[in-house]
C-alpha cells in the first residue's frame, strides 16, 4: 500500500489525496512527499494521511490533526524613520519608530558602514544575537548605540524587521550620523 498525503492550506487551492514516495533503498519505515508551498497567505496547513502500511505493510487509519505554519509574507510597514545623534568622540545613537508588532515578531537586523548606500550585504550586521544587542530582539526597541568607532567619521545605517520564519521587511530609509 502506498500513502496518500492531503494539506488543506491557508488562501489556495489544497492539495488533494495525493501518493508519497518512498525512497530509493528505503525500508517502507520512511515515506516522502516534496511539497510547494503555494498559499497566499500565512496561516496553518492541516495535514491528513491516509492508506499509510506499517512495517509488514498493514494498512494503518487515518492520521489527521498534524499541522505545520506557513509564514511566507515580510513584516510591514518597513521602517522609515532612522534617524541618528552623535554620542561622544567615538559613539553614536541612531534611533526609530518600531512599526512591526506582530506576534511572530524575532528581530531587527542592523547594518552600518562608514559610506552611503549600506546595505545587507555590505554593511556590519547587527542582531540580538549579537553580544551586547539582545534587545534587538523585541519589537518596542526603538534605538541602538554604537561604540568604538573613528571620530569624526560619518557613519550611514539601515534596519530590517524579521519575523521567527526570518522573513525580513523592506529596508529601511539610510541614516547617516557624524561622530563628534
Amino acid at each position: 500500500a502506498t500513502p496518500n498525503i492531503a494539506i488543506n492550506q491557508p488562501g489556495a487551492t489544497d492539495i488533494a489525496a495525493t501518493a508519497m514516495t518512498l525512497p530509493s533503498g528505503g525500508d517502507r519505515t520512511i515515506w516522502t512527499y516534496t511539497y510547494t508551498i503555494n498559499a497566499v497567505s500565512d496561516g496553518t496547513a492541516t495535514v491528513t494521511i491516509t492508506n499509510a502500511p506499517d512495517y509488514a505493510n498493514n494498512a494503518l487509519g487515518t492520521v489527521t490533526g498534524n499541522t505545520f505554519a506557513i509564514d511566507t509574507l515580510s513584516p510591514t510597514p518597513a521602517i522609515s524613520t532612522v534617524s541618528g545623534s552623535a554620542a561622544g568622540q567615538t559613539a553614536l545613537t541612531f534611533s526609530w519608530t518600531p512599526t512591526y508588532t506582530a506576534s511572530d515578531f524575532s528581530t531587527y537586523k542592523f547594518f552600518y558602514r562608514a559610506t552611503s548606500g549600506v546595505t545587507s550585504a555590505n554593511g556590519t550586521a547587527i542582531n540580538k544575537n549579537t553580544s551586547g544587542y539582545s534587545n534587538l530582539g523585541t519589537a518596542a526597541t526603538n534605538s541602538l548605540s554604537l561604540s568604538g568607532l573613528s571620530a569624526g567619521t560619518t557613519y550611514y545605517a539601515v534596519i530590517y524587521i524579521c519575523d521567527t520564519a526570518d522573513n525580513c521587511s523592506a529596508v529601511s530609509n539610510e541614516a547617516g550620523t557624524q561622530t563628534n
